[in-house]
Parts: C-alpha cells; structure tokens; sequence
C-alpha cells in the first residue's frame, strides 16, 4: 500500500468490523461433527497476506483466495480494512510457495439470540483453542452486542489472538499458554 495515496489505494478494500471471543467450550447445541468448513490459512510471512483455502468437510476445495487484512491510523481495535482476491487452484499453488506460516480451523455457523456467530475450533498446533467472532459490513454497531454467556472472555483488542501470531505459535508454547490460562 502506498501510504501518498491511502484513498486511491482503499478503493478495492472493504471495511470490516469484529469482535472475537474467547470460549472454554463448544455451546452444548454445537453439535461437533455437524455443518462446518474447514479453513487452511497461510500467513505469507514478512507481509500482511494471507492464502486461504476453504475445504468441505471431506476435504474438497471450495474456494481458494488471497486476502489482505490491516488497520488503518484512523481505525478502531475491531475495524480493519480487507481486500480479497479470488484463485483458481493454479493460482493458489503458486503463493503456496512463499515462505509461510499455516493455521487450520473448522468454521460453524453459530445461530444464536438472532445473529450467525462464526466458531472457529483449531486443529493441529493449536488443538483445544476456540474462537468466535461477530461480525459487520453494515452499518450495525456490533460494541453494543453483549459478550456472548458462554464465552470467556472479549480478546478482539489482543494481538495473541490474531491468525497471523497464531499461526507462529509453537505446539509446546500453545501447550504453555493453555495450561496458564
């Protein structure tokens, strides 16, 4: 991004708004091995990129996508400014071969009191840790929603839990973090 022309370079960006909480379990309704997507997230290290792939449940590639995710100097802790591009299977290949760090994530769609909740459960490295997040494109407040009950607590203003520091946290560090918290 160049930084003499913040406005021009926004254009293709689209303004996105999140929250993300904490949880020590599913909720009891989350059914596990229910409707979910698996997520394969590459940080693209030393940039602000990153290769998503979006898989079935058994596997198949859905949609692959190469998307960019920063805060601009104006912007609140859960605004953020996103960019993505749409891949082939060709394309997703060839930055598959940068240099970088890999998440992996079963996403649910959460309905809860009225409003769809992404749940992120986190395979691999990073087995036990959940999110869930809120999200906004529109023009609803989401600081007025109220901390889901069954979270344990609000970590959007937290770096820990960012995808890109996550994805550079070792087994044994996740291991240590888990038992401490």
């Amino acid at each position: 991004m160049v930084d003499n022309d913040l406005n021009n370079s926004l254009k293709y960006a689209r303004k996105e708004c999140e929250l993300r909480f904490l949880l020590n379990r599913l909720p009891a309704d989350l059914d596990p091995d229910g409707d979910f997507v698996r997520i394969i997230d590459e940080y693209i290290r030393g940039t602000s990129l990153r290769l998503r792939q979006i898989e079935s449940p058994d596997g198949k590639p859905l949609v692959y996508k190469l998307g960019q995710k920063y805060q601009s100097p104006n912007q609140e802790t859960h605004e953020k400014m996103m960019t993505n591009i749409y891949l082939n299977e060709a394309e997703h290949k060839v930055f598959a071969q940068l240099n970088h760090s890999t998440l992996t994530k079963r996403r649910y769609t959460y309905h809860h009191d009225g409003f769809d909740y992404p749940l992120d459960r986190f395979e691999e490295n990073l087995e036990g840790l959940l999110l869930e997040e809120i999200e906004s494109r529109g023009t609803m407040d989401i600081t007025l929603l109220p901390c889901p009950e069954y979270a344990v607590r609000y970590v959007t203003d937290d770096p820990f839990f960012t995808g890109s520091q996550l994805a550079e946290i070792t087994p044994a560090e996740f291991q240590y973090w888990l038992a401490s918290y």
